[in-house]
C-alpha cells in the first residue's frame, strides 16, 4: 500500500514540474485510466498516437501495466513505444523503485526508424532516496524516429514512467500551408 501511495504521489508531483510542458508536444495522457491495463506482450495499448507495450523476454513473473497516472513494470524487460507518426522529440520522467543507493545509469534507450537503429542514449538517475527510489528525466531532440525501446537499470526491481510527450514531424501539407500563409503575408506587405 505504501508503494502505491508513493507512485501516486510521485505522479502528482511530476505532473506539476513535468517535461511535457514543452510547447507543441503531444502528451500521452494516463489521467483517464482508472484500472490497470496490462501491456505485456502480446498485449498493448494505444493512447494519443503511441502504442505502449512491454517485452518480458519470456519471463512470466515480469510484467508492465498502465495505471492511473503512470506506466509501471519490472526492470527486467523492455518498454516499447511505437509512434503512429514519426517524431523528432521525446520527453518523460521515470523512477526506479527500490533502487540500490548507488544507482547511476537509470535508462538505456534506443530510437528506431522503420526498424533501423538511429540513436542510443544513456540517461542518468539520481541516487536513491530514503525510500530506495531514484529518478531521472529523458529529453531527446534529434533524428526522426517512430519507435523507442527502453531498458531500465536492473539495480531496481521496478520502473515507473510519467509525463510522456512527443513532437511529431510536421506533415508536408502542414508545411505547405504555413509556406503559403507566409508568402501571402509577404505579398500583402509588398502591395501595401
Amino acid at each position: 500500500m505504501k508503494r502505491i501511495f508513493t507512485i501516486i504521489l510521485l505522479s502528482a508531483l511530476t505532473t506539476v514540474a513535468s517535461a511535457h510542458l514543452v510547447p507543441g508536444c503531444i502528451a500521452v495522457d494516463f489521467s483517464g485510466i482508472t484500472t490497470p491495463i496490462d501491456v505485456t506482450l502480446p498485449n498493448s495499448y494505444a493512447l494519443n498516437g503511441v502504442t505502449l507495450s512491454y517485452d518480458n523476454f519470456g519471463s512470466t513473473g515480469d510484467t508492465a501495466a498502465i495505471e492511473p497516472g503512470c506506466l509501471c513494470g519490472s526492470t527486467y524487460g523492455s518498454l516499447i513505444l511505437d509512434f503512429s507518426a514519426p517524431a523528432t522529440e521525446l520527453y518523460f520522467d521515470f523512477s526506479l523503485l527500490g533502487a540500490v543507493p548507488t544507482v547511476s545509469d537509470g535508462l538505456f534507450i534506443t530510437f528506431k526508424n522503420n526498424g533501423e537503429d538511429i540513436a542510443d542514449m544513456l540517461v542518468a538517475a539520481d541516487l536513491a532516496d530514503q525510500n530506495g527510489d531514484a529518478s531521472g528525466s529523458l529529453a531527446y531532440i534529434g533524428v526522426e524516429f517512430n519507435q523507442a525501446l527502453m531498458f531500465f537499470s536492473m539495480e531496481a526491481p521496478e520502473f515507473c514512467v510519467t509525463d510522456i510527450c512527443y513532437q511529431p514531424v510536421p506533415e508536408p501539407a502542414t508545411i505547405a500551408l504555413l509556406c503559403i500563409g507566409a508568402l501571402s503575408l509577404l505579398r500583402r506587405k509588398k502591395i501595401a
